[in-house]
């Protein structure tokens, strides 16, 4: 386990391991906000992506094929969001124009 630190003056978070022989390894302060939004991204991707999904399905089980249709655009948003992108997000624009062309939009 990782003891991470941050001052409000740093320029860097700092990490050491919780061991008898600590080192500390410097941490670029963009780098870890770009992780950090990254991460956040993922966890936002990752709540709603189970309920869309069943949304979805379950809206295709009742033969409510446009609004399924907006359920997955809104995951692949979701998914976009995510860096990087490929391939879940690829994956989900594909079956988004997959029912377009079953739709024959």
């Amino acid at each position: 386990m990782a003891k991470l630190q941050t001052r409000a003056d740093a320029q860097s978070i700092q990490t050491s391991p919780v061991s008898h022989q600590e080192k500390t390894v410097t941490i670029p302060r963009a780098l870890a906000e770009q992780a950090s939004t990254s991460l956040f991204d993922f966890i936002a991707f990752l709540k709603h992506a189970d309920t869309i999904g069943m949304t979805a399905r379950r809206l295709l089980e009742t033969g409510d094929i446009q609004t399924a249709r907006y359920q997955l655009e809104l995951l692949a948003s979701l998914a976009e969001n995510v860096r990087p992108p490929e391939p879940h997000a690829y994956a989900l624009w594909e079956a988004v124009e997959a029912a377009d062309k079953a739709q024959g939009c």
